[in-house]
């Protein structure tokens, strides 16, 4: 072989050996999980936003509000 193809094959090596020990490392760092039921909604906010809807040959926005949570508080959880 060449030497620059051992330099590329060394180089593909290395890559592949970093990508490796970071998925290793993320496997063994801590995770924790978060669950709707520990969380109450603290704060809404209604929001409005025109929805088209077509009528024969022509396309009317209707407005349509809906309640959106914007602030979330934690429950006892453990």
């Amino acid at each position: 072989m060449y030497m620059i193809e051992k330099l590329v094959l060394l180089v593909i090596a290395v890559l592949m050996l970093i990508a490796g020990v970071a998925v290793w490392q993320d496997a063994q760092s801590p995770h924790f999980q978060l669950k709707k039921s520990d969380w109450v909604c603290t704060r809404e906010k209604l929001e409005t936003i025109l929805m088209p809807v077509s009528t024969g040959n022509s396309t009317t926005l209707i407005p349509e509000t809906s309640s959106v949570c914007v602030e979330y508080r934690r429950t006892g959880g453990p």
